[in-house]
């Protein structure tokens, strides 16, 4: 069937026309129903996120396109995740907004840097799907419900993942500085040959 190479695709747009209506759940006034509404469709977000990719790679339907799509996708659920936490839910930050912010800072300023550095490289903006950058997904995609459900950010989880964040981006340099071709399905520098 001509639309199955379409599905992948699907359900990237559908991630990304979902992950916006958690703007909207914040604005519940009943806090455990609107906590109970956003873990419900974040976490549906984040199954279609493991599902896009599986369904490409096991009816091999991946493409450039896609890549794209569901990078797109990954970057406004995490940012709308994250202002969602942030801004309209008034979390208290442990022990201050700074001590929690600035590592959070620092690693989204090294994650655009990994952006930066595909587009000088190889002409475009994009993030490898590599093992480590998919276990980064899987803990952010933890951590936003489980500070929503707490009522807080504590400032030795924001480091944590910060840390977390600055070894991707750093696998994500070396790979990119040592491959000749772009490879956005690569699988990391402990599971690829380099430049494969």
């Amino acid at each position: 069937m001509k639309f199955k190479k379409h599905i992948p695709n699907a359900i990237s747009v559908l991630r990304l026309a979902t992950c916006f209506s958690l703007l909207g759940i914040t604005q519940i006034s009943d806090r455990f129903i609107m906590k109970l509404t956003f873990t419900v469709v974040f976490c549906f977000v984040g199954l279609t996120d493991v599902l896009d990719g599986w369904i490409a790679r096991k009816f091999h339907l991946q493409s450039e396109l896609g890549a794209k799509l569901d990078n797109i996708a990954d970057t406004c659920v995490f940012c709308v995740g994250f202002i969602s936490m942030m801004f309209l839910l008034k979390l208290k930050f442990y022990p201050s907004f700074a001590h929690c912010m600035i590592p959070l800072g620092i690693a989204t300023a090294l994650k655009v840097f990994s952006f930066a550095l595909t587009k000088v490289r190889f002409g475009q903006w994009n993030s490898m799907h590599t093992y480590l950058n998919k276990t980064l997904g899987t803990v952010i995609s933890l951590c936003i419900p489980y500070c929503i459900w707490m009522d807080k950010i504590d400032y030795k989880a924001a480091i944590a993942i910060s840390a977390f964040i600055a070894v991707t981006v750093a696998e994500d340099t070396f790979i990119l500085l040592t491959s000749e071709t772009y490879n956005a399905n690569h699988k990391g520098i402990l599971f690829e040959k380099r430049g494969k």
